[in-house]
């Protein structure tokens, strides 16, 4: 009977060290679960905080691509502005250029007519010139004609600037002018020889007689 009780008492206490052993290791497994959650709990703190700042670089990015963005528009408006205003200037300048080069070319046409008025003469005067016998009373007596130049050997007569066509009944016109200026020279001739004119004679003739 001992034998058996003792065998008893050994089989509790076996039975109380297995209870033991397996609470313990109930322990330990819900020990390892709440390590397992906290773990899982810091991850998933980890993940907000990296989706935080991903959230937060995302931001900045799209900041600084809009202010990348202006930047740009920014230079080319002001590329736009700089091209406009160059433009500008250049057509400023090519007026100028040509309210300029218009002056000059009014200015040297207007000079040129005026050139051509100072040396234009007249078709009688031109025609009384080319003899080479004229005095400058010749020219005394033409005193009423335009751009009457003096005349003598020792003043020759400029160069003439081509006259304006004249129409076609002018030229009969020229014919009688040229042979009343002949006739006109050759009496003055002849009253430079004598020294007297044919008035002069008349009278001295009259107190002779």
């Amino acid at each position: 009977q001992q034998q058996q009780q003792q065998q008893q008492q050994q089989q509790q206490q076996q039975l109380l060290q297995q209870q033991k052993k397996f609470q313990q290791q109930q322990q330990l497994e819900k020990q390892r679960q709440l390590q397992q959650q906290q773990q899982l709990q810091q991850q998933q703190q980890l993940l907000q905080q990296q989706q935080q700042q991903l959230r937060l670089e995302q931001q900045q990015f799209e900041q600084q691509k809009s202010l990348l963005q202006k930047q740009r528009a920014q230079q080319q408006h002001e590329q736009r502005v700089r091209q406009q205003q160059l433009l500008l200037q250049q057509q400023r300048q090519q007026q100028a250029h040509g309210h300029r080069s218009e002056n000059t070319v009014a200015g040297d046409s207007a000079r040129q007519s005026q050139s051509q008025d100072r040396f234009v003469v007249s078709p009688p005067l031109a025609v009384a010139s080319t003899f080479p016998g004229a005095t400058s009373k010749l020219m005394e007596g033409q005193k009423g004609m335009t751009n009457a130049v003096p005349v003598s050997p020792d003043h020759p007569i400029p160069a003439l600037a081509p006259q304006e066509e004249y129409e076609e009944g002018d030229d009969e016109q020229d014919a009688d002018e040229e042979e009343a200026d002949l006739e006109r020279g050759e009496d003055l001739e002849r009253e430079s020889d004598d020294g007297v004119t044919n008035e002069e004679e008349g009278e001295g003739e009259g107190e002779v007689e």
